[in-house]
């Protein structure tokens, strides 16, 4: 409320400050920015050399049981909130992260890091069916990854025109019309309908970045 209009002026902050804050203002941004470094700790962390087997696994664990620690620490003193992005909830969400990244490093990264190239030309077939699995289940993740700011920005994108679509459609009389009010509308009774907008639109930016990736086409 203080900082950004003073910062970007009173014009450019979010509906021009009548809500009390800016959720892309300069805030949040320091606060997102304490997720990213997190999670890069986590990632420097896993993939450093000098670290092998169990020492890597607690050396990770001891940087997520900081980032916990820290995060009710401060929680003491400021609310965990989103759309400020405050300390407790960025070290938050950046000990979430790290735990995902962690078990999907033993998951999937461990195994290959650890075996030289000769043991898996001599492993059994049971070995090398397992190794398929882990290769199919680690693609849609590796084709995100890939393609992470397509899939980012083009999502919000895409919504905003499927929630304006056609025109007037949100807040006026015809708002039930727009494309999204539409799709969300073949969403099966036991589903409710935003969650089914999130599936479809999960299950078809994961099917884009999968095509892209086969393709060897990435947007950086």
């Amino acid at each position: 409320r203080v900082l950004d209009p003073a910062l970007f002026g009173v014009e450019h902050i979010y509906h021009q400050g009548r809500f009390g804050h800016d959720p892309e203002g300069a805030v949040a941004l320091l606060g997102a920015l304490v997720a990213v470094c997190g999670g890069a700790s986590i990632g420097h962390v896993l993939r450093t050399s000098g670290l092998r087997g169990w020492r890597r696994i607690a050396v990770g664990l001891t940087v997520l049981a900081t980032f916990v620690a820290t995060a009710l620490w401060t929680a003491q003193f400021v609310d965990p909130m989103k759309r400020l992005w405050t300390p407790p909830f960025s070290l938050g969400v950046a000990a979430a992260c790290g735990l995902v990244l962690l078990v999907l490093h033993l998951l999937l990264d461990s195994a290959r890091d650890s075996a030289p190239d000769s043991a898996l030309d001599s492993a059994p077939a049971g070995s090398g069916v397992a190794r398929r699995v882990r290769d199919v289940a680690s693609y849609p993740l590796v084709a995100l990854g890939r393609n992470s700011l397509l899939v980012y920005f083009g999502s919000h994108v895409l919504m905003l025109a499927l929630l304006t679509w056609p025109r007037g459609a949100p807040g006026s009389s015809n708002a039930g019309s727009s494309y999204a009010h539409r799709l969300a509308a073949t969403a099966p009774s036991s589903v409710e309908p935003a969650l089914w907008l999130v599936l479809v639109a999960v299950t078809a930016w994961t099917g884009l970045a999968c095509l892209l990736h086969w393709r060897r086409l990435y947007l950086r």
